[in-house]
């Protein structure tokens, strides 16, 4: 099946957030940009992964708990590590790489003046491609070639909680306060449970992101 379809919805929905920017500032739109590293599994086959997000959207209300709608691409690379007795190791590594339209429907936290943190679900229809060499040698467990998969997640994301202690931290002279800032800031700032169904198997696991 091809991402198409989907594709055009996204883009569709897109182009109607896109004018809420005259609207008043809790109804205007907000990028979700994040990166990290993704870990899933199944029975004999574990995968890694780069993943990363850019979505557009908006909160709705003015209340201490705000809902959110977004959508854009995931995009991944990484290898399958698929249990396979040729190999010296008893495992071989396979290539992959996904790309696809994601929306996601979060509850974002206020504290007075700031969001303290957001829990979302996210879906996306994924575009994924393995290593050319499954061609020639097949593995176990994998579909070679390129097919169309998916994810969901379930996480939780705290970065604006952060950037607000980090913030805090530089305006005061307490300098206990700028490296408890500092260290929270370079510490992961979202976190999903995640199920994909691609590459021939249904893996889940976990993604350890940087980002807002």
């Amino acid at each position: 099946m091809s991402t198409m379809r989907p594709t055009i919805i996204v883009l569709a929905f897109l182009s109607l957030i896109a004018p809420t920017r005259a609207r008043a500032d809790e109804a205007s739109p907000e990028l979700h940009l994040a990166a990290g590293v993704e870990i899933e599994g199944t029975h004999g086959i574990t995968s890694s992964a780069f993943r990363g997000q850019a979505l557009l959207g908006t909160q709705f209300g003015s209340g201490h708990v705000r809902p959110s709608i977004a959508a854009g691409v995931v995009v991944s690379a990484g290898a399958l590590y698929v249990d396979d007795p040729r190999a010296a190791s008893g495992a071989v590594a396979v290539g992959f790489t996904s790309i696809g339209p994601a929306v996601q429907l979060g509850l974002h936290m206020h504290s007075d003046d700031h969001e303290t943190a957001f829990v979302f679900a996210s879906a996306a229809h994924l575009r994924t491609s393995t290593d050319a060499r499954l061609m020639l040698d097949a593995v176990p467990g994998v579909v070679g070639g390129t097919a169309s998969g998916m994810r969901a997640s379930l996480g939780i994301n705290w970065a604006r909680g952060v950037a607000h202690v980090f913030d805090a931290g530089l305006s005061s002279s307490n300098k206990s306060g700028d490296v408890a800032g500092i260290l929270l800031f370079l510490l992961p700032q979202q976190i999903e449970f995640t199920v994909e169904r691609d590459t021939g198997s249904s893996r889940k696991g976990v993604t350890i992101s940087w980002g807002f």
